[in-house]
């Protein structure tokens, strides 16, 4: 599926740097929820409808500050591979953002992908029907790889908090 021109005007990526752009957020959520197996079906379930969420509440944001429309479906990918694509693709956009784009939007770019990453690792904790600890220690080691992955390890910990501060409203 060819991803969609933004919506407010010509891009400035390419449909294979959109296409790269939009599956990205997609292998972070993938890969945390494949790195932590506890909860079984109930808990894939959870975390895939989250991931979907988090993307398109992620990419409206994204929009409304860069006028770059990414809401469509990522290239197919294979959930069990998610975690290796995802390191490889990392560097891939990073080039690209580095080339076309500013720092605040690559900062803002980097956020998303973290955003989606935690809220999947968020979406269901340990021990019985998912009421332990919401992030478990593998997925918050790979959070930390994925945002060293982005030379994002500055902006991590405000994902954190703002994901603690959304869950007291």
């Amino acid at each position: 599926m060819k991803p969609k021109p933004a919506a407010t005007g010509k891009s400035k990526f390419s449909a294979q740097e959109r296409s790269l752009l939009i599956t990205l957020p997609w292998l972070a959520g993938a890969a945390v929820s494949e790195c932590d197996k506890v909860g079984g079906i109930r808990a894939t379930a959870r975390e895939m409808e989250v991931l979907g969420k988090a993307v398109a509440a992620a990419f409206t944001g994204y929009q409304i500050r860069t006028e770059e429309n990414l809401s469509t479906e990522p290239a197919t990918f294979d959930f069990e591979q998610a975690e290796a694509q995802l390191f490889q693709t990392c560097p891939q956009v990073l080039a690209l953002l580095e080339q076309k784009d500013t720092a605040a939007n690559i900062d803002h770019y980097k956020t998303v992908v973290l955003e989606v990453a935690h809220a999947v690792a968020a979406a269901y904790g340990s021990g019985f029907l998912g009421r332990g600890e919401k992030v478990s220690q593998a997925e918050s080691a790979l959070l930390d790889k994925i945002a060293q992955a982005l030379k994002a390890t500055h902006l991590l910990e405000a994902v954190k908090k703002n994901a603690d501060v959304g869950k007291l409203k």
